[in-house]
C-alpha cells in the first residue's frame, strides 16, 4: 500500500464525499457554459450529472454519520489514476464544442473508477473494500453513458465542414498509425498559425517531435497510409476549429484503443490540443 494510502473506511467516506462535491461543481460549470452556446442538450446531460454527484455526495456523508475525516493529500493519482488535463485550460478554451465538454467528463469519471478500483484492491478492511467496489460501479456506470452521449457529438461533428481530413479513428491500429496521422494533422494546423507567437512555437515544436518519433516508430499500415495521402490534397481549413477536431480525434483513440502505449500517445497529443486552443481564446 502506498503511502498515505486510504485504510479506514472514515477516510474513504470522506475522500469519496469531496471528489463527488467536485465533479459535480465542474459539470454544473461546463453545462453552464454549454447552454450558454445554445447546446441544451449537452447541458441537460451535464446539469443531470452533477445533480447526480450532489446526492452521491450527501448519501456518503449520511453514510459516514457525520464523520470529519480529512481526505489523504496527494490526489487521486497517488492511488494509480490517471493524469487529467488542467480544467483551468477547459475553462479557457471556452468549450465550445459538445464532444470537448463530454470528453472531458468521461476522463473524470474513468480516473474516479481507477481510483476506486484501486483502493478495493488494496483494502485490508472489508468494509472500506465493498464501499470502493461500489463507488467504482457507479463511476463505471457514469463512464459508459457518458461515452453514449460522446459518441452522437462525435459523428456530429464529423458531419461538419472540414473534417473529412481527419482519419477514420478505426484505422489507427498500432502507435506508428497514431504518429503517422498526428505528423498530417500537426502539421497542417501548425501552417495555419501564420503569427510568430507561444501558439506557434509551440504548434512547430510538437511537430518536430511527431516527425522524429514517427520516423522511429515505423510506417503505417496501408489502408491509413492511403487515407492519409488523400487528406494531404484537402484545402486548408481554421486553426481553431481543426484543433477541436483535433482533440475529438485524438480523444476517441484513447477510448477505442486496447494499447497503453497508443494510449499514452493520444492522450499527450489531446493534452497539446487542449492548451493550444486555451492559448487561442
Amino acid at each position: 500500500m502506498a503511502k498515505g494510502a486510504i485504510t479506514t473506511l472514515d477516510e474513504l467516506i470522506a475522500t469519496a464525499t469531496a471528489l463527488e462535491r467536485d465533479a459535480a461543481e465542474r459539470y454544473r460549470s461546463l453545462a453552464a457554459q454549454m447552454r450558454t452556446r445554445g447546446r441544451s442538450g449537452v447541458a441537460d446531460v451535464l446539469q443531470r450529472l452533477a445533480e447526480e454527484e450532489e446526492r452521491h455526495a450527501a448519501s456518503l456523508r449520511r453514510r459516514g454519520g457525520g464523520a470529519h475525516s480529512e481526505p489523504p493529500p496527494g490526489g487521486m493519482e497517488r492511488y494509480g489514476a490517471p493524469p487529467l488535463p488542467d480544467w483551468a485550460d477547459a475553462e479557457q478554451a471556452g468549450l465550445t464544442d459538445p464532444y470537448r465538454a463530454l470528453a472531458f467528463a468521461v476522463a473524470n469519471e474513468d480516473r474516479a473508477f481507477h481510483f476506486y478500483s484501486y483502493v478495493a484492491a488494496h483494502a485490508a478492511d472489508d468494509a472500506v473494500r465493498a464501499l470502493a467496489e461500489e463507488l467504482a460501479k457507479e463511476e463505471l456506470a457514469h463512464a459508459a453513458h457518458l461515452r453514449v452521449e460522446r459518441r452522437k457529438a462525435y459523428h456530429a461533428a464529423r458531419e461538419k465542414p472540414g473534417a473529412e481530413w481527419f482519419p477514420d479513428v478505426r484505422l489507427i491500429e498500432s502507435k506508428a498509425d497514431l504518429l503517422a496521422a498526428a505528423v498530417v494533422i500537426e502539421d497542417r494546423i501548425a501552417r495555419r498559425m501564420a503569427t510568430p507567437s507561444e501558439l506557434l512555437d509551440e504548434s512547430h515544436d510538437l511537430v518536430q517531435r511527431i516527425r522524429r518519433a514517427s520516423a522511429e516508430a515505423g510506417p503505417a499500415n496501408s489502408r491509413l497510409a492511403q487515407a492519409l495521402t488523400a487528406i494531404a490534397a484537402l484545402d486548408e481549413t481554421n486553426a481553431a476549429e481543426d484543433l477541436e477536431r483535433a482533440f475529438a480525434f485524438y480523444d476517441s483513440v484513447i477510448a477505442r484503443t486496447a494499447d497503453e502505449e497508443v494510449m499514452l500517445e493520444a492522450q499527450r497529443l489531446a493534452q497539446a490540443a487542449m492548451h493550444r486552443l486555451s492559448l487561442l481564446s
